[in-house]
C-alpha cells in the first residue's frame, strides 16, 4: 500500500473514494450485521516520541500477509481481521527493524499496539513484547470475549448458552450439569431486557429466529467456535436490539495445516444421588439424571495454495440422553457440518464462504411431571446457513465488506402418542394423558451485508467513520394442530365452576413475511487520550400476513368451520432512529487505566408473533360443557352442551367463518424503546491482568401489550377473597376480581404499547481477566442488579395478579400488583423461561450472581482447571388458578407479590484435571472434568399451583384443590464426571 498523500487535493480523492463506496453498497442493498472480526490499531514513534511517517508495517499470521504505510500522524491500522495472535514489523531506512509477535487479535474488539524505532547505521532486527489488547480505548462496551484457551479449558458443558452464563449480567433459565440440559435451548435475559431481544450472529451473519423471536435457530459443534463473544450493552451502533448480542466465530484455514480430533463421554454410572428426604417422600427418581452423553468430532484446515486459498471443515455429534425427575427418557442426537472457503484474489481483494448445516434429533421434547411421554414431542429438521463475502481495501483509509447469506431452518414437533390419538385430555392434577399438539415450521432468511470504514484526519484529531446498511428478509410458514380430530377434555382447568370441559379446537395455519432495512453511521474521533464514539442507527420494520386455508374441526364442522384467509396488508410498520455515543479516557503515563461512559439508545426487534397476532388463521377453540358419559375420555357430540359457551380464544364465536380475525393491531403501535447509561473504570493491575467497574442504567417502555379490547380497570370488580396456607406456612388472604355484570364480553384482544408503565434497571459488575500468561489465567465477575417495574392505574386492563396462561397474557407480560381495584406496579420484573414445557416455573429474576473460571498449569504438562457459579434463587410465584365465571375463563392469581418467596440460591462448582502427553507432531490431551463437585441438590422449580378457600361476596365458599402443590418438579442434577481425549496437530 503506498503511503498516505500530503498534497492538496488528497481529502478530495478521499471524499470521492468515500463516495464511490456508498454507492456501491447502496446498490447491493446491504445489510448490517455484527462483524465477527477484530482490529488492530497502533502507531510508531522514534526515540524521542516523535511520530514517524512512511514506516512500512507488515502483519503476519492467519491469512496473507497484510502491509502498510504509516500516514503523517505515524499511525497504521488492520482493520477485520480474524480472531487470532499475529505478528508485526516494522521497517524504515535507517532505523532498526522491529519485530512484535504474539499481538493477540479478538472478535468485535482493537487491539492498539505502539512501537518505537532506533536510528541504526547497521542491519538489526530487535524483537519486543506484544502488548495485551485487554484494553480497548476504542469502544464503551458490556459483555465478555471468550478466546480458544478458555473454550478448550474451562470444564463447561460445552454449548454456547453456557458460555452465556459466564457473562456478567446474563441470567440463564437451567443449570446445565455436564451437558444433561445441552439437548434444548436455555432461555435467557440481561440487563432488564426480554429474551425475545437477544440476537444470535455467526460469522457475521444474523440468524436470529424471528418466530422463537430472540432464540437461535440451530444447535452448534462446539470444536467449531475460535471465539465467542457476547455484548450485553453500550455504544456499538451495529448492535440492533437491547437484548444480548451473541456472536460466534467458526474456525478457519491458515498457512499451517491444523486439526483436532475429540471425544468426551458422561455416563449415568459416573454420576452421584443427590436427592433430599422430601425428593425421596414424592417419588421423584432425578432431575434430568443423565444415561449418556456423548460428544465427539474431528476438523482440519489447511491452505490449498499457500498464502492464497484456505480450506477448513469439521463434523460433530452430541448424544444427550437423560431421565426426567420421573425417570422418563429424553433422548437428544445433535449433528453438525461446518465448512469455510478463504481466498486472498488480490493483495486488496479477499474472498470468504461458510457453510453451515445441523440437525437436531430429539425423542422426549417438553416432557415432565404434567407432560408424561405420550405427551412429549419428538423433534427432527435441519437447519442450514450459507454466506458468500467479499473484502476490498480500496486504499490505506478506505475499507468496504459486502456479503449475501441464507439460512433455512425447518423443523416439526410430532406427539409422540402419535397424530390420529383421539384420547387426549387433562386430568383433574392439570396432567396430560395422550398425545399433545403437532406442529411444523419453515423459517428462510436471506440477507445482504455491506459495512465500510473511512480513516482520516482534521488537524490533531484522527476520525474513523464507520457506516452499514441493511436488507433482510425471513419467513414463517407453519401449521398447529391437536392430535385426532382436536378435540380434547380438560378436567383441570375450569373447576370447579365448570369440573368436565371440552375443547373444541381449528387448527392454525400461519404465513407470515417480514422485512428489515437498516443503516447505521458512526465516527470515532481519537484526540491525545481522549476518544470519542458518536453515531446514530436507522431501522425500519414491517410484516404481513399471506394468503392461507384453515381446515374446519372434522366432528364440529358448524361450530368450527373451514375458512379462507386472502392475507393482510401490513398492519403497522416501525422507522426508528436511535442515537449512541461513547467517551474512554486513559489516565497516567503508562495509560493502563481508562474511564468509560456511554449514551445509548434501543429499539425492539419485530418478530413474527407480533404481525400473526391478528392472524385469522391463528389456533382458535371454543370451551363447552362436557359429560363423558361412557367414562372414555373422547369428545363425542352428543357428550358437548354447545348451548352454553364457556371460554374461547382465537375467533369470534358469533362468526366463526369470518376471515378478519377478532383480535386487533393498533396501527399506531410502536416499538418498545429502552434508554442506556454505562460508566465504569478499567486498570491493568498486572501485565494481561484487567480489573474493571461498571454501573449500567437502564430504562425501558413501549412494550408489547394484548389485552381485551375495549376494558379497563374499571370494567371489574371484586368477586371475592382468596384465604390459604403456603408451604412454608404463611397464610394469604387476597381478592380476586371478574367482570363487572352487564359489561360486555368482547370477542377479541388488542395488541398495543402498555400506557403508563415501564421498567428500571440498575446493575454494577465487577469483572476480571488475565489471559494465560506465567501458568494461569482466569476471567471472572460479580454483579449485583435491581430490576423493576413500575406502572400507574392505565398500566393494566385487569386488576387480577396474573401469572399469565388462559388469559391470553403470558407470564411476565402484565404482573400488577394488585391493591384495592387499582392496578398499580411497584414490583421486581421477572422474564418467564418459558410458556410451556419443562421451564414453566422458572422466572427470571436474581439480585446477585457471579461466575470465576480459571487455570493453572501445573509440572510435568499437567493443569488443573475450574469453573464456579452462583447466584440468588429465583422467583417461587405461587399461584391460585380460578374462573369467577365472567367468560374469561381462568386466572392464576399469584400470591403475594413476584419477589416474597424465591427458591434457594444456586452454587455450581466445576473442576478438571488434565495431563497433555507430546508425541510429536501430535499433541494429546487427556481430561477428567467433574461438575457440581459439591453435589449440590437444589431444588429449582416445584408446583406452584396452591390450593385455597375462594368465598364469593354473596357468601358463596369454594375449596380449590391441587393435590400436588409444592411438589418439586426439577433439582439441580448430581455430580457427575465426564472423560474426555483430544488430538490435535
Amino acid at each position: 500500500m503506498s503511503r498516505k498523500s500530503n498534497k492538496p487535493g488528497a481529502g478530495a480523492w478521499a471524499w470521492v473514494q468515500a463516495v464511490a463506496l456508498l454507492v456501491l453498497f447502496a446498490l447491493a442493498s446491504a445489510a448490517t450485521a455484527q462483524q465477527l472480526v477484530g482490529n488492530v490499531f497502533g502507531y510508531v514513534t522514534d526515540e524521542q516520541g516523535g511520530r514517524l511517517p512512511g514506516v512500512t508495517v507488515t502483519l503476519t499470521g492467519i491469512g496473507a500477509p497484510r502491509s502498510q504505510t504509516t500516514d503523517a500522524r505515524g499511525e497504521y491500522r488492520f482493520v477485520s481481521l480474524d480472531p487470532g495472535d499475529y505478528t508485526l514489523t516494522y521497517e524504515l531506512q535507517g532505523f532498526t527493524k522491529v519485530t512484535k509477535p504474539n499481538v493477540q487479535v479478538s472478535v468485535n474488539q482493537n487491539t492498539n499496539t505502539t512501537a518505537a524505532l532506533k536510528i541504526s547505521s547497521v542491519e538489526a532486527t530487535v524483537t519486543v513484547k506484544g502488548e495485551p489488547s485487554l484494553l480497548d480505548t476504542r469502544k464503551v462496551e458490556n459483555g465478555a470475549v471468550v478466546d480458544q484457551e478458555q473454550l478448550k479449558s474451562i470444564p463447561t458443558a460445552r454449548d454456547p448458552w453456557v458460555i452465556l452464563q459466564t457473562v456478567p449480567g446474563v441470567q440463564m433459565d437451567r443449570v446445565n450439569i455436564g451437558g444433561n440440559e445441552s439437548g434444548q435451548q436455555s432461555n435467557y435475559s440481561a440487563r432488564g431486557s426480554q429474551a425475545d431481544q437477544n440476537a444470535w450472529n455467526i460469522d457475521g451473519v444474523t440468524i436470529t429466529d424471528m418466530s422463537a423471536l430472540g432464540g437461535s435457530p440451530m444447535y452448534y459443534d462446539f470444536d467449531s467456535f475460535e471465539e465467542i463473544h457476547a455484548s450485553t450493552g453500550g455504544s456499538d451502533v451495529s448492535a440492533a436490539a437491547p437484548g444480548v448480542q451473541l456472536n460466534l466465530v467458526t474456525k478457519r484455514g491458515t498457512n499451517d495445516i491444523h486439526g483436532s480430533a475429540r471425544v468426551f463421554i458422561a455416563d449415568g454410572d459416573w454420576q452421584w444421588n443427590n436427592l433430599p428426604t422430601e425428593a425421596e417422600e414424592q417419588g421423584v427418581l432425578g432431575g434430568n439424571r443423565v444415561n449418556e452423553v456423548q460428544d465427539y468430532g474431528v476438523e482440519v484446515g489447511g491452505p490449498l495454495i499457500k498464502d492464497r486459498l484456505w480450506l477448513w471443515g469439521a463434523y460433530g455429534r452430541n448424544q444427550v440422553n437423560l431421565f426426567n425427575v420421573n425417570g422418563d427418557p429424553d433422548n437428544t442426537t445433535l449433528k453438525d457440518v461446518n465448512g469455510k472457503l478463504n481466498a486472498q484474489l488480490f493483495d486488496s481483494t479477499s474472498l470468504a464462504g461458510t457453510f453451515t448445516d445441523g440437525n437436531k434429533i430429539k425423542a422426549g421434547r417438553g416432557v415432565s411431571p404434567l407432560r408424561p411421554p405420550p405427551a412429549a414431542w419428538n423433534q427432527d429438521g435441519p437447519s442450514r446457513v450459507w454466506k458468500g463475502e467479499l473484502s476490498q481495501v480500496f486504499s490505506s483509509s478506505v475499507f468496504g465488506t459486502v456479503s449475501y447469506s441464507h439460512v433455512n431452518n425447518q423443523f416439526s414437533l410430532i406427539p409422540a402418542g402419535g397424530t390420529d390419538y383421539n384420547q387426549l385430555f387433562i386430568d383433574p392434577n392439570g396432567v396430560f394423558t395422550g398425545s399433545y399438539l403437532q406442529y411444523h415450521t419453515d423459517r428462510p432468511q436471506e440477507q445482504v451485508n455491506a459495512t465500510g470504514s473511512w480513516f482520516f484526519s482534521t488537524g490533531a484529531m484522527g476520525h474513523e467513520l464507520k457506516y452499514g446498511f441493511t436488507y433482510r428478509s425471513t419467513g414463517v410458514d407453519s401449521g398447529t394442530a391437536w392430535p385426532g380430530a382436536g378435540n380434547y377434555g380438560d378436567l383441570a382447568d375450569f373447576a370447579p365452576a365448570n369440573p368436565s370441559v371440552a375443547v373444541l379446537t381449528r387448527q392454525a395455519v400461519t404465513n407470515v413475511g417480514l422485512k428489515y432495512y437498516s443503516g447505521f453511521l458512526s465516527d470515532t474521533l481519537t484526540l491525545g487520550d481522549l476518544t470519542i464514539n458518536a453515531g446514530a442507527r436507522y431501522d425500519y420494520q414491517r410484516g404481513q400476513l399471506n394468503a392461507v386455508t384453515i381446515p374446519g374441526n372434522p366432528v364440529f364442522g358448524d361450530v368450527l368451520p373451514t375458512i379462507n384467509f386472502g392475507g393482510s396488508e401490513p398492519p403497522f410498520s416501525w422507522s426508528d432512529v436511535v442515537p449512541r455515543v461513547g467517551l474512554t479516557y486513559a489516565l497516567g503515563q503508562d495509560k493502563r487505566t481508562l474511564l468509560r461512559a456511554s449514551y445509548s439508545q434501543y429499539a425492539d426487534q419485530l418478530g413474527s408473533g407480533t404481525i400473526s397476532f391478528a392472524n385469522a388463521g391463528a389456533l382458535s377453540a371454543e370451551f363447552f360443557p362436557w359429560n363423558d358419559a361412557n367414562h372414555d375420555n373422547v369428545i363425542d357430540r352428543s357428550e358437548v352442551d354447545l348451548s352454553q359457551l364457556i371460554y374461547f380464544y382465537g375467533l369470534d364465536p358469533a362468526h366463526p367463518t369470518s376471515t378478519v380475525s377478532p383480535n386487533v393491531i393498533d396501527p399506531n403501535l410502536k416499538a418498545g424503546k429502552t434508554h442506556e447509561i454505562v460508566a465504569g473504570i478499567e486498570r491493568e493491575v498486572l501485565p494481561e491482568f484487567v480489573v474493571g467497574v461498571s454501573y449500567t442504567w437502564r430504562r425501558y417502555s413501549g412494550a408489547i401489550y394484548p389485552h381485551r379490547t375495549g376494558l379497563t380497570a374499571d370494567d371489574y370488580e371484586v368477586a371475592g377473597f382468596l384465604d390459604g396456607t403456603l408451604a412454608d406456612g404463611s397464610t394469604f388472604h387476597q381478592p380476586y376480581y371478574q367482570l363487572k355484570p352487564g359489561v360486555d364480553l368482547p370477542a377479541g384482544v388488542t395488541l398495543s404499547n402498555r400506557p403508563d408503565w415501564h421498567t428500571l434497571y440498575n446493575g454494577v459488575d465487577l469483572n476480571f481477566q488475565k489471559r494465560l500468561t506465567n501458568k494461569w489465567m482466569v476471567r471472572g465477575a460479580v454483579t449485583w442488579q435491581d430490576w423493576k417495574q413500575k406502572g400507574g392505574l392505565d398500566s393494566c386492563y385487569d386488576p387480577t395478579s396474573n401469572r399469565g396462561g388462559n388469559a391470553l397474557v403470558w407470564p411476565g407480560t402484565a404482573i400488577p400488583v394488585a391493591t384495592g381495584t387499582t392496578c398499580a406496579l411497584d414490583d421486581i420484573a421477572a422474564a418467564p423461561a418459558g410458556a410451556y414445557g419443562n421451564k414453566t416455573e422458572v422466572f427470571l429474576n436474581s439480585r446477585w450472581q457471579f461466575n470465576v473460571g480459571g487455570l493453572y498449569q501445573l509440572p510435568w504438562d499437567f493443569a488443573v482447571a475450574a469453573n464456579v457459579y452462583g447466584r440468588e434463587g429465583y422467583p417461587y410465584l405461587q399461584y391460585v388458578r380460578l374462573d369467577p365465571g365472567d367468560g374469561f375463563g381462568t386466572r392464576d392469581n399469584i400470591i403475594g407479590a413476584l419477589g416474597d418467596h424465591r427458591y434457594k440460591d444456586v452454587f455450581d462448582v466445576d473442576l478438571r484435571l488434565e495431563k497433555v502427553i507430546q508425541v510429536r507432531p501430535l499433541q494429546i490431551t487427556l481430561s477428567a472434568d467433574f461438575f457440581n463437585l459439591l453435589n449440590s441438590g437444589t431444588i429449582l422449580q416445584r408446583n406452584a399451583r396452591t390450593p385455597a378457600t375462594a368465598t364469593a361476596n354473596d357468601g358463596t365458599v369454594t375449596e380449590i384443590s391441587s393435590s400436588t402443590y409444592n411438589n418439586i418438579f426439577e433439582l439441580q442434577s448430581p455430580r457427575l464426571v465426564r472423560f474426555g481425549a483430544r488430538i490435535s496437530f
